[in-house]
């Protein structure tokens, strides 16, 4: 009885970091389900397969013709994201602490994918504001990194190094 209690109680008084957890690994998933339908291929690809795609791209030479910024924003994205939900999701497990500069890096790299995006997907791909509207793994992506950015931020458990000067 005495250990139930204690689960229970270890349960009501960390429960946010278990869904902190929860949507870090759950933006780790995303990152492998499908993102965007590019433009003449036949199924969507996932982050890896738009990480490979800067290398083996069936349209990558049009795109570098076209925009050569926009072109590099939308190779080096995915694996800026994918490195990026990594590192946030295994930081905690290894120092207990989060990782701000992860967090930040992986919301603004998926900020970036979406803006470069529009001119590589498919044509029924919407768009809204001049930016992509991506399919269902980045969305995971993006809403598992703002969970677990906030719950980090609001419980305090961000690494951060003071200096100290005198």
């Amino acid at each position: 009885m005495e250990a139930q209690n204690d689960l229970r109680g270890w349960f009501a008084r960390n429960w946010p970091e278990g869904l902190a957890t929860a949507a870090r690994l759950a933006a780790l998933v995303g990152v492998f389900l499908p993102w965007v339908l590019l433009d003449d291929a036949s199924r969507a690809s996932n982050g890896p397969e738009l990480a490979a795609y800067f290398w083996d791209g069936a349209d990558r030479d049009f795109l570098r013709s076209t925009d050569l910024v926009k072109f590099l924003g939308f190779c080096a994205a995915p694996w800026v994201v994918s490195a990026a939900v990594l590192i946030a999701a295994l930081k905690p497990m290894v120092t207990k602490d989060q990782s701000l500069f992860a967090h930040v890096t992986s919301i603004a790299a998926i900020l970036v994918f979406s803006y470069c995006g529009t001119g590589a997907v498919d044509d029924w791909h919407a768009e809204f504001f001049g930016l992509l509207v991506p399919m269902v793994g980045l969305w995971i992506v993006t809403l598992g990194t703002a969970v677990s950015m906030t719950i980090a931020g609001t419980r305090g458990q961000f690494t951060q190094r003071q200096r100290w000067s005198r």
